[in-house]
């Protein structure tokens, strides 16, 4: 198994045989949870399109370099974007939202402070969660190939989400509407989703008043970290799964 890396400052690098040296945590991950040895082989990336093939140089659980050997697959982002804006859920499950969404292919992740959220947390609190969530969609790009980290934005309510604007179609999940329908053609695509108490009939009149249709996932009653799953893998599979 070759394993992944996310390097930021890949970005800034466009040579083989760059020396990078990692930061003390990543140097732990490779030496004392990997258990990795001088020589061994593995991808970094940086997030933004570009992966590399290096090899370690040095190693011990404090201190490692790795060498770049060879840029080994680029990507342009040019495909349409597709945004996923979720409302704030409680404990675990807006983890495990940001880690599943991440792996079903979300180039966007908007956190939503909706009527019926039920987190209240200070600005300091707040960007600690905005970290914890980035470490966790690095993770999940790590793990599942994607040559892309996904974009997270800070807590916005619905009103300031709507007045931002938004590209391509829009689309709120909801119980007890018609099936969502993505279509065949990939395109620009946002899908906005409630907390576990649902939309308040406030926010679905404001969705309306921007023209924003009103789609679900069929006449079960799913979990709320349940809906941006479900959703997102229901648009991969119209997309025909590309990447």
């Amino acid at each position: 198994m070759t394993h992944r890396l996310y390097l930021s400052e890949l970005q800034d690098l466009s040579s083989a045989d760059s020396i990078i040296e990692l930061n003390r945590e990543q140097s732990h991950y490779l030496s004392r949870v990997l258990r990795l040895k001088t020589g061994a082989q593995l991808l970094c990336f940086d997030g933004r399109g570009t992966e590399w093939q290096a090899s370690i140089a040095t190693i011990d659980n404090r201190r490692c370099t790795l060498t770049l050997q060879a840029r080994i697959r680029e990507q342009t982002a040019t495909r349409p974007v597709l945004t996923l804006a979720v409302s704030w859920l409680k404990g675990a499950a807006m983890d495990t939202v940001m880690q599943k969404a991440t792996e079903l292919g979300a180039d966007s992740i908007q956190v939503l402070r909706s009527e019926r959220s039920n987190v209240l947390l200070d600005e300091k609190r707040t960007a600690n969660k905005l970290n914890h969530w980035r470490q966790i969609t690095i993770s999940a790009a790590e793990q599942c190939g994607r040559l892309f980290v996904p974009d997270l934005g800070a807590p916005l309510s619905l009103a300031e989400l709507l007045e931002r604007g938004f590209d391509g179609r829009r689309l709120m999940l909801d119980l007890d509407a018609p099936l969502l329908d993505a279509g065949r053609q990939r395109e620009a695509l946002s899908l906005l989703v409630g907390p576990e108490g649902g939309w308040t009939d406030s926010e679905r009149a404001l969705a309306r008043s921007h023209n924003i249709a009103l789609c679900g996932l069929g006449g079960l009653t799913l979990r709320a970290e349940t809906v941006p799953l479900a959703a997102l893998a229901a648009v991969q599979h119209s997309w025909g799964w590309s990447d």
